[in-house]
């Protein structure tokens, strides 16, 4: 990384930790937590920082733990701007090796750090739970733009609730927004999960703090204010709901009370107040009304219903409202009938039908005998809505309800009623109501609204909900977000359409600042932008429709905007066996390895690419930074097998000594092509608590046990030489730690302590004895199953230190795997597989095929035999074979478990564990014989490629 961006990256992480200490001690006052998004500077800044942050991704291929601030910022910057689609990949666009990696763990640990360290905010909720990686960006970004018009709009639904909002605590308040929220997108559902967060964030909106600290940093709620008010809907929303927040609330006996905003409040006699020290926090649940519901008869007239509230959420929050509804009756004063009111425990409880509209400002349903003081805190006055108009939304089936607030949306069918005839007639038809003292008439919406009638729903208090959309024309253009964006190509015609629902003048489309002017046609709801052709490369879009007032002729126009970005490319033609673009993809395994995964060959790894040149480097590095290691490990044409990989990784490794990488605490591997780019994968440091190093020489050498903290006598090492694997040897801990002579400790060492268990194959580069040294050794052949197997995995999962330990080690797994085999199939299909292997000819496949069921009719050898040698079955799919045909046979002596375990014990020895084991023994010996047999006479004719009717 250059200097400058890292003199850049240093300031700005010092100055960060500086503003954050401060912040913590300032919010502590009002016991607040610490936001990243709460940082003190401009976005022209954040920009800047994420440029450096990209510099230095570019040059280091990983994260920094010197700019972990900067990075949980610039994180938090991205959540706030996050239009939820894909977080990771849009967050480091730059760097396509971000998914493969193990950096978004990284990132959540640095947030963890960042809470801990300045008592920073933490996600919470079953959301939180559920994306553990995401939610710490998003929830440190306080209100993410895509989710500010819709946490305004659920204001605007609840403010009539919000009269006694800044009395609750943050956690009941968040709790009662989230039950105003109608239909939320999923990620605005998960964000009302966090209840304290929400409620945090709507008491900071809409409070008027004067000279009270703010629990969200005055700069940062500036910037969030400042982007709702950019949007003329919103802002209305937010100054509506801020009036309810901040309305007149009435202390009747110590419970707050909402005061309606009706003609006669100062006619409801004089309240009595409570004291200041008998003041009860508000419920945390919103007033219980009634609601009306119209209902059409068969006759056509239209009946109307008052419908009481369902008591369910109460009785769940408080079961002792289920005993006092059960020893109640619940009674409507307009039609003075009543009934149990266990019917409120219901979800939909039934209701009474009217003949006449109540008065309003009346408790329309009482509870008799009245609650206790303590229940009727929660329950309150059952009331509806005032007039002086009520609005009612129509469902298929002839049922009208009754809506929370009176905004119409284009399109819909709608009822309305009020006390005079005069307000509502022009609207509709006129309904014929059986319900006096009010009139209703049928409200149908066009789906482009005009502007009179918007004015004149307007002047009753009715609010039309207008929106524009803008989608791509025809099917959806490449990596779309949202029908709009995305990729075009040379080749087509790019295009938009325009979907509006109310009347607008004229539309403005600026092309890369190339401005143009589109007439509308007041009779078009979709409106096409054809812009054809394009040439190659990055495009934005500006879409900015234009109204005039049509009720002030002083008052300037009404402009909505859309703005985004596409992308044009030439075609691609594909080919087969390459990439669709020329680039590379590089795959690891694991997905986020450790240094030892790297220094004891299980990192495996293959390149895929266009045509091109790869070279893969590898870094090791100390605590300050200064390399340990940095060495080319191979260059060569693309693709890059694993097979490969794994031959140059081996070579690498067989020439270096553990003792040089003690000091390695951090590293990577970086894959670089000339004209393709590079690819860096992190080396995470993961320090096991004992380990062996080995000093490879060629004459002498030392094997040492590193110990990091356990106690020697809680170690245990066990020793197995070349010549006899199976017998174990007890190596005392404190000689290990001082360093073995692998000259005299050649074979197999295995530690055990501190919850782990590390092992390694030790052996000299040359030894003495040639090709001797090299043969099978012997097997004890009284060696029950389960120790055969044992002894195989334990040699098989060790560490090899140099390629003449490695071949040693192969030869000691092989004997053991042909000792089990002897057991499993018996010793004279041994001597026939070795006479297959010297001269495979008729009479001997003959034989080994009789030699699979040597006590039966050997059908089960001959459907083997017959399915391979008539192209039934190919390479590929012996395994299945072996066990279609094998379920056939042996269905009722064995089951699909046994049968896996038994052609693992034919194929791969080694890898059999204490359980297969345990599942060999289970079985019969002769069917377990015939099993490992038939499996191991598929894998010779795959071997030889036996062809030939049999």
């Amino acid at each position: 990384m250059s200097n400058v961006t890292a003199t850049a990256l240093s300031r700005i992480e010092h100055e960060l930790d500086a503003h954050f200490k401060a912040l913590k001690l300032e919010k502590q006052r009002v016991g607040a937590p610490v936001f990243a998004l709460e940082h003190p500077y401009d976005e022209g800044w954040t920009r800047q920082l994420s440029k450096l942050l990209e510099e230095h991704l570019r040059e280091r291929g990983f994260l920094s733990e010197d700019f972990w601030l900067c990075t949980v910022v610039s994180a938090a910057e991205h959540g706030y701007d996050f239009a939820g689609l894909e977080f990771w990949d849009s967050f480091v666009p730059s760097s396509s090796w971000w998914q493969y990696q193990g950096n978004r763990e990284l990132l959540r640990e640095w947030f963890k750090r960042f809470a801990t360290k300045y008592r920073g905010a933490k996600p919470s909720g079953s959301w939180a739970e559920r994306f553990r990686l995401i939610s710490w960006p998003i929830t440190h970004a306080l209100l993410p733009k895509d989710l500010q018009l819709q946490l305004a709009e659920t204001l605007h639904y609840g403010r009539g609730d919000l009269a006694a909002g800044a009395e609750l605590q943050d956690e009941d308040l968040g709790r009662l927004i989230r039950a105003h929220a109608h239909f939320p997108t999923p990620r605005y559902r998960h964000f009302l999960q966090n209840e304290a967060l929400v409620g945090q964030i709507v008491h900071t909106l809409l409070r008027d703090h004067g000279d009270q600290p703010s629990a969200i940093f005055a700069p940062t709620l500036q910037r969030i204010s400042g982007d709702i008010a950019s949007r003329a809907q919103e802002r209305e929303w937010i100054r509506a709901a801020r009036e309810k927040y901040a309305g007149p609330v009435a202390r009747i006996g110590g419970r707050l009370a909402r005061i309606w905003s009706c003609a006669n409040d100062a006619d409801q006699g004089e309240q009595r107040r409570g004291d200041d020290h008998d003041e009860i926090r508000a419920a945390p649940y919103r007033m219980l009304r009634t609601t009306f519901q119209l209902r059409r008869s068969l006759s056509g007239t239209v009946q109307v219903f008052l419908l009481p509230p369902s008591f369910v959420g109460l009785c769940a929050q408080r079961p002792e409202f289920k005993q006092a509804l059960a020893e109640r009756d619940i009674i409507c004063n307009v039609t003075d009938r009543a009934k149990p009111a266990t019917s409120l425990m219901s979800d939909c409880p039934s209701g009474w039908q009217l003949t006449a509209w109540p008065v309003t400002d009346a408790a329309h349903v009482v509870l008799s005998p009245t609650l206790p003081e303590a229940l009727e805190l929660y329950a309150g006055p059952m009331m509806s809505a005032p007039g002086p108009i009520w609005l009612f939304e129509s469902f298929v089936g002839g049922r009208a309800d009754q809506c929370n607030d009176l905004v119409v949306r284009p399109g819909g069918q709608y009822y309305l009623i009020a006390r005079a005839s005069s307000v509502v007639e022009s609207f509709g038809a006129p309904l014929t109501l059986e319900c006096a003292n009010v009139a209703a008439v049928e409200l149908t919406l066009p789906n482009i609204v005009p502007n009179e009638l918007i004015s004149a729903l307007k002047s009753v208090g009715i609010s039309v909900r207008r929106s524009l959309t803008v989608r791509a024309a025809g099917l959806f253009p490449r990596n779309a977000a949202s029908g709009i964006g995305g990729e075009w190509l040379t080749t087509e015609s790019v295009a938009f359409v325009l979907d509006r629902d109310h009347e607008i003048d004229s539309i403005d489309v600026t092309l890369d600042g190339q401005l143009s002017q589109m007439p509308v046609s007041t009779s078009e709801r979709h409106l096409l932008i054809a812009l054809g052709r394009l040439p190659e490369g990055r495009h934005d879009l500006v879409i900015q429709s234009i109204q005039h007032n049509p009720t002030s002729a002083h008052a300037g126009p009404h402009r909505t905007s859309v703005a985004f970005s596409f992308l044009v490319r030439r075609p691609t033609v594909w080919i087969p066996d390459r990439l669709a673009d020329d680039g590379m993809i590089a795959l690891v395994d694991p997905a986020a390895p450790t240094i030892d995964d790297f220094l004891t060959g299980k990192l495996s790894l293959q390149a895929q690419g266009a045509a091109g040149h790869v070279k893969v480097v590898a870094t090791l590095l100390k605590d300050d930074g200064q390399p340990v290691l940095e060495r080319e490990l191979l260059s060569r044409p693309l693709p890059l097998s694993v097979t490969r990989w794994n031959q140059c990784l081996q070579d690498f490794l067989d020439e270096c000594d553990d003792e040089e990488f003690l000091a390695a605490r951090s590293g990577s591997l970086s894959i670089k092509t000339r004209d393709m780019g590079s690819q860096a994968i992190r080396l995470r440091a993961d320090p096991k608590p004992i380990r062996w190093v080995v000093a490879r020489l060629k004459q002498k050498g030392f094997a040492r046990l590193v110990n990091d903290g356990v106690d020697s006598e809680d170690i245990a090492i066990d020793y197995y030489a070349f010549v006899t694997p199976a017998r174990r040897v007890a190596v005392v801990a404190s000689s290990a730690i001082e360093g073995l002579a692998v000259a005299e400790m050649s074979g197999l060492l295995v530690a055990r302590g501190g919850g782990c268990e590390q092992s390694v194959v030790t052996s000299l580069s040359r030894i003495s004895g040639g090709l001797n040294a090299l043969a099978l050794p012997p097997i004890d052949s009284e060696l029950p199953i389960n120790e055969l197997i044992e002894c195989c995995g334990r040699w098989a999962r060790a560490r090899p230190v140099n390629a003449t330990a490695r071949l040693r080690q192969s030869r000691v797994v092989h004997a053991f795997s042909i000792s089990l085999l002897e057991i499993l199939c018996g010793k004279p299909w041994i001597k026939s597989e070795d006479s297959i292997h010297k001269a495979a000819d008729k009479q001997l496949w003959d034989a080994i095929e009789g030699a699979v069921e040597p006590h039966a009719s050997n059908s089960y050898g001959i459907s083997l035999s017959h399915a391979w040698c008539k192209g039934n079955i190919g390479v590929g799919d012996i395994r299945q074979w072996h066990a279609k045909t094998s379920m056939a046979y042996y269905g009722a002596l064995v089951n699909e478990e046994c049968i896996r375990v038994c052609w693992k014990a034919a194929t791969r020895a080694e890898a059999l564990s204490t359980y297969d084991s345990e599942v060999l023994n289970r079985v019969d010996a002769a069917t377990r014989g015939v099993l490992v047999r038939g499996a191991r006479l598929l894998n010779l004719y795959a071997s030889f490629r036996r062809t030939g009717a049999p």
